[in-house]
C-alpha cells in the first residue's frame, strides 16, 4: 500500500507492550485499548475510533468480526474503502466489504458472487519476510524426524492446538517436542494441565 500510495497508516491494537513496540520499530502509529475488553467493547471502539478520524480504508482484523455484517454495515459508513481479512475455511459473503483476504488453501474451492475483491489462498497467506527467506535457501526432509514445533499463531482462538496433540499422540515417541504460543493465547493453564493429565512428553513456551 505505501509503495503505491503516500498514506498514513494508524494501526488500532490492544495494549501489548510487544505489539506496540513492533508497530513502532516499523515506523507506524498505533491507537490501543485495554487488553482484557472484550470483543463487543472492541467493535465498540473501532466504530467510535473510525468515525472520527474517517480513513480512507479500514482493514479489519478482528476475531470473528467477518462474521458480524451488521458490525461491518456500521463500519462502512465511516470508511470508503473496508477490506476483511480472516483465515479460517468458513464460506463467508461479506457484503459491505470492497476486498477480502483469506491465504486459507481451502478458501480455493469457494465461489463467491459478491462484488468484493477476494483474494484468497496460499498466495496471500500474510506471512514475516524472514519465512520467505528461510524457503528460499532451501531445506530437506529427514526420514526420522527428532524435533517437533508446534505453533498456531499468536491467539490459537479455535484451540486447535489441543486437537493437534490428540491427532498425534501415538507419534510423539522418541520426538523433541515444543509449543509455542503467543501472549494472546489464554488457555495456557488448561493446556499445560491437558499435557500433564494426558501425559504429553512436550514443552510449552510462551512469548511475550
Amino acid at each position: 500500500l505505501l509503495k503505491v500510495m503516500d498514506a498514513e497508516v494508524v494501526f488500532l491494537t490492544r495494549e501489548s507492550e510487544y505489539s506496540l513496540m513492533t508497530i513502532k520499530n516499523a515506523g507506524f502509529n498505533a491507537i490501543s485499548f485495554d487488553k482484557n475488553i472484550q470483543t463487543d467493547e472492541e467493535k465498540d471502539f473501532v466504530l467510535e475510533v473510525t468515525e472520527k478520524i474517517s480513513p480512507e480504508i479500514f482493514v479489519l482484523d478482528v476475531l470473528d468480526a467477518y462474521k458480524d455484517l451488521e458490525f461491518q454495515k456500521q463500519l462502512k459508513k465511516h470508511v470508503k474503502f473496508l477490506g476483511v481479512i480472516f483465515d479460517n475455511s468458513d464460506y463467508a459473503e461479506l457484503p459491505q466489504a470492497d476486498f477480502v483476504i483469506n491465504g486459507n488453501p481451502m478458501q480455493m474451492e469457494h465461489k463467491y458472487r459478491q462484488p468484493a475483491k477476494y483474494l484468497l489462498g496460499p498466495k496471500y497467506f500474510i506471512m514475516g519476510d524472514e519465512y520467505a527467506a528461510l524457503h528460499k535457501k532451501g531445506y530437506s526432509v529427514v526420514e526420522k524426524p527428532r524435533k517437533l514445533l508446534i505453533t498456531l499463531g499468536g491467539s490459537d482462538h479455535s484451540n486447535l492446538v489441543f486437537k493437534v496433540l490428540k491427532a498425534i499422540k501415538s507419534k510423539l515417541g522418541g520426538l523433541s517436542v515444543k509449543i509455542a504460543l503467543g501472549s494472546a493465547f489464554g488457555g495456557t493453564n488448561e493446556l499445560e494441565k491437558f499435557v500433564k493429565d494426558g501425559k504429553f512428553d512436550v514443552q510449552i513456551v510462551v512469548g511475550s
